[in-house]
């Protein structure tokens, strides 16, 4: 299923500020964005976690990550496969030192910045497939959805304090003054509702159910 549309995002936080000015419609959109990459960063939604194929060339044990599709969008590797089977993860300091020299395999991987290093380096072109999180695309038109469901109200929440911080102003420094203070708000209020749907007790729920001897109802 598809996220909420753009569109609707737009008219909600509109409502929520009052105008329609061509300065509040900018600011918004941004701001939706910019939520959106939060929104991500906090839940890590499983949409947004995905496999895709990298090609690694002949002679080379590198790859440009972003690059010729190489993981668009990449947040964090989770793993890698060559030939379906697990490959291992090396720091990248220590990546030729671990190595066997004698390795036979595509089976070593590391990171550093946008390169993504293989080893042992392939003598012919090869195939990993690459299991990772990716930040969420851009909305740009009004038909476009959000990449991930069931995150709108902590995402307007974001991106109302973004917009207002954004028209009122201020400097950079204040705007992430304000964001900070009140990221971890609706932050906690999902992560509780989250836990009532769940049937997972509170700590304090916890506290009474061991003083009663952990008898239920």
């Amino acid at each position: 299923m598809a996220g909420t549309a753009f569109s609707e995002l737009k008219r909600q936080l509109l409502l929520s500020l009052n105008r329609v000015d061509g300065k509040a419609q900018l600011a918004i959109e941004v701001a939706i964005n910019q939520a959106a990459i939060i929104t991500t960063l906090m839940f890590d939604p499983p949409e947004l976690t995905v496999t895709a194929n990298v090609a690694v060339g002949a002679n080379t044990g590198e790859v440009d990550i972003g690059s010729a599709n190489a993981l668009p969008g990449l947040i964090d590797v989770i793993g890698f496969t060559s030939n379906s089977v697990p490959m291992h993860f090396v720091p990248y300091e220590l990546i030729d030192i671990l190595v066997p020299s004698n390795a036979t395999e595509l089976k070593y991987f590391s990171k550093i910045g946008n390169k993504l290093l293989v080893r042992k380096i392939p003598a012919a072109n090869a195939t990993i497939a690459g299991r990772y999180k990716k930040y969420p695309p851009t909305l740009a038109n009004d038909s476009d959805t959000l990449s991930f469901e069931n995150r709108d109200s902590y995402l307007l929440s974001i991106a109302l304090i973004l917009t207002t911080a954004y028209l009122e102003e201020r400097k950079t420094a204040d705007v992430l003054k304000t964001l900070q203070e009140s990221v971890g708000v609706p932050f906690e209020i999902s992560k509780r509702a989250e836990s009532i749907i769940a049937g997972i007790p509170t700590l304090s729920e916890k506290r009474i159910e061991l003083a009663s001897g952990g008898r239920g109802a």
